[in-house]
């Protein structure tokens, strides 16, 4: 039996991270950002402020159960970018909203060209606890034992998702990142049911690094 371990640092409630839709029919939440741009920001100045960009090599990719339906082989490259976004009335800089966008794009091609597979948004508000949580997992990941068939430790907000995880071959970072109204329930999904990229445990203080540069600028910006 395929036993998974959970262990979520960072909780997800939508009155911090999102604004549900309200229309009938629908799934999923907006962030507090997207809400604004959607009906609070007309005519909408928005920017965005491109902050680090991490590269991502191929890797061998975890064992996942059989059921997974995933076939073993390799990870794929690209890059992770961080940028933040800003919004404002125009002539209203005093009502900015600043969101993180944490967006994966893959490698293809001879040429190197990157695309696009997907990208998540976090609220400004979510930012320094999503950071704070990724030192902790960062910090956890030494004295993390398990003895299931696979184990993950995550933490998330309601779109983006980093953890550890461990099979039978050596544990690897994970990343994810997607539109909560694209994919609700982001946090319950197995790692193998949505689109991830994959880093050595080595690669986790960088990405740290950059959550750190984001908090920096969105404190330039707020100062502005």
């Amino acid at each position: 039996m395929i036993a998974t371990l959970l262990c979520s640092l960072v909780a997800s409630p939508s009155a911090a991270d999102g604004v549900p839709i309200g229309a009938p029919g629908t799934t999923g939440t907006l962030t507090h950002f997207e809400a604004f741009v959607l009906s609070g920001c007309a005519p909408c100045v928005r920017e965005t402020y491109l902050v680090a960009t991490l590269p991502v090599a191929s890797l061998k990719a975890p064992t996942f159960p059989r059921s997974a339906g995933i076939l073993e082989g390799a990870t794929r490259s690209g890059e992770i970018e961080l940028s933040i976004l800003r919004a404002y009335p125009a002539g209203h800089t005093g009502r900015q909203q600043l969101a993180l966008r944490i967006a994966l794009s893959v490698t293809a091609g001879q040429q190197g060209q990157t695309f696009l597979l997907s990208a998540g948004l976090v609220d400004e508000s979510d930012v320094a606890s999503l950071a704070a949580a990724v030192g902790e997992v960062s910090q956890a990941a030494g004295s993390l034992k398990s003895t299931a068939d696979m184990s993950d430790l995550e933490i998330h907000t309601d779109n983006v998702r980093v953890g550890i995880v461990r099979t039978t071959a050596e544990p690897l970072v994970y990343i994810q990142a997607w539109s909560s109204v694209d994919l609700p329930r982001l946090p319950l999904k197995q790692v193998w049911e949505v689109p991830s990229f994959y880093l050595p445990l080595s690669e986790l203080p960088a990405l740290e690094r950059g959550l750190d540069s984001v908090r920096g600028k969105i404190r330039q910006l707020r100062a502005s």
